[in-house]
């Protein structure tokens, strides 16, 4: 059988489970004469597997923008980073530019790189 979490009816209290209180059981006749009675009521199930998706997609986004919001590379990193951070921020720059070159785009978009 399948499981199900049920929690105790504020409207019909029993003494199998208190008003409020949830519990997983296995779904069974007895079970079912609960819900049947409104002695205890079904609880939804966690949310769907788009809504979670969605969730990890909006805290993603969250974490890039902090990262954004941290500021540019130091004058110091690596190549490599500052092609990556200028990518993210969407900053055109020559594919060959070197990393001085690069400074100097973001530098000339007026924008504070502490």
């Amino acid at each position: 059988m399948a499981q199900v979490t049920i929690e105790g009816s504020e409207v019909i209290p029993t003494t199998f489970l208190a008003p409020g209180s949830r519990i997983t059981v296995e779904r069974t006749p007895f079970i079912n004469r609960l819900l049947r009675k409104g002695y205890v009521n079904l609880v939804p199930d966690p949310p769907a597997v788009e809504h979670v998706e969605q969730i990890v997609e909006t805290q993603r986004k969250a974490a890039d923008n902090e990262r954004a919001l941290a500021g540019a590379p130091s004058a110091s990193a690596a190549k490599s980073l500052w092609a990556e951070f200028l990518t993210s921020n969407d900053v055109d720059y020559p594919a060959d530019a070197t990393k001085a070159e690069m400074i100097k785009i973001w530098d000339a978009r007026g924008v504070d790189n502490d």
